[in-house]
């Protein structure tokens, strides 16, 4: 009876290994925008990627608003799901999976202040082995955004990453961004999907 509970241990561990997940690649070398066949967009005035697989632990919709000529908002919504969570920005102690937004070094875009929250994270103190201390655990749908001014009249690309790690699955996720103008419309999108 032993061997045959190991055996259907195994089995069952091998089929759990052999599940694929739906993850997104980054592919460095290509500076081409391609919208992603795994994911939906909503409507005309927000671009929203929703995983089509449900037990991922979140959804990321991007957003452009503008503030007036050649400033605008940057927004990332990011709606957790079936408990997710993340450390925030604002956490004062260094952590590897903190939230962060970042562009590759351009002249086209420069940043206006810090990336905001809405809501506010509270610290907590996690007596965890890998915390151990305090931390601003984000476990709510979250908005951040950041105010970027335009620094040139002629169309662009600009490629970035939305980087932090989701917990409970302990996995670092790196998005790949682009920021661009084509015909004087300006987008903002996950690349290189």
């Amino acid at each position: 009876m032993r061997k045959v509970v190991i055996c259907i241990f195994c089995v069952a561990s091998m089929g759990y290994i052999a599940i694929p997940k739906n993850t997104i690649e980054t592919n460095t070398s290509a500076e081409k925008t391609t919208k992603c066949e795994t994911y939906v967009k909503p409507s005309s005035n927000e671009t929203a990627y929703k995983f089509m697989n449900s037990f991922e632990p979140y959804n990321i919709y991007l957003n452009l608003k503008p503030v007036k000529d050649d400033v605008f908002n940057l927004v990332i919504d990011m709606r957790l799901n079936n408990g997710a969570y993340f450390v925030s920005p604002n956490a004062k102690r260094d952590f590897t999976g903190k939230f962060t937004f970042m562009l590759k070094e351009n002249s086209q875009l420069s940043y206006i202040g810090t990336l905001s929250e809405n809501p506010l994270s509270v610290e907590e103190h996690d007596p965890h082995p890998f915390v151990n201390g305090t931390v601003n655990w984000v476990r709510q749908n979250t908005v951040y955004t950041q105010k970027l001014k335009i620094n040139t009249d002629e169309d662009f690309v600009v490629n970035g990453f939305i980087q932090f790690t989701i917990e409970p699955r302990c996995t670092l996720e790196k998005i790949p961004v682009v920021i661009y103008r084509e015909k004087g419309v300006l987008k903002f999108e996950i690349d290189n999907c």
